[in-house]
């Protein structure tokens, strides 16, 4: 595996990880609606305090991808072993 699949492996990692932090604040904001439309008052609050400590990790996630990539690709695809083994359409992640 090249450099340039290892670092879009971890960023695809990174990205995995986003991306299930975001589908439990939707399924927890789903449930909470669904406590606030029968009046279920302790699991409102419950859904309320998930949901602010789920959003606070994705604040946290989202914050670190602002950074993830740092891979000199240029430098990588300007250099001859580069160019003969990066070649997009041959790359492969995990």
């Amino acid at each position: 595996m090249s450099d340039l699949e290892k670092q879009l492996s971890v960023l695809d990692s990174q990205l995995e990880t986003a991306q299930k932090i975001a589908k439990s604040v939707v399924l927890s904001i789903n449930r909470t609606r669904a406590a606030v439309k029968v009046g279920r008052i302790n699991d409102v609050v419950r859904g309320l305090n998930t949901i602010s400590q789920q959003v606070a990790e994705a604040g946290e996630a989202a914050s670190r991808l602002g950074n993830a990539w740092t891979f000199d690709t240029i430098g990588y695809m300007a250099n001859e072993t580069g160019r003969q083994s990066g070649s997009w359409a041959q790359l492969k992640i995990r």
